[in-house]
């Protein structure tokens, strides 16, 4: 998963607000096997996404 990933699914999220959807609260979850970039963790440590690695999803970490 790349930063561009998050700007895309920021995109995807920004779409929905002028159809009325509140997406205030909408975190997005990236699914990845290979790990993230830096800077995709660092928007995790911030709160604006959440990484699932394989880890996560198969242990539940």
């Amino acid at each position: 998963m790349t930063r561009r990933s998050h700007r895309s699914i920021r995109y995807i999220l920004g779409l929905l607000t002028p159809r009325g959807i509140d997406t205030s609260h909408a975190r997005p979850a990236c699914y990845s096997g290979i790990g993230s970039t830096p800077a995709l963790q660092a928007a995790a440590e911030r709160g604006e996404v959440v990484l699932v690695d394989l880890g996560r999803l198969y242990g539940g970490a």
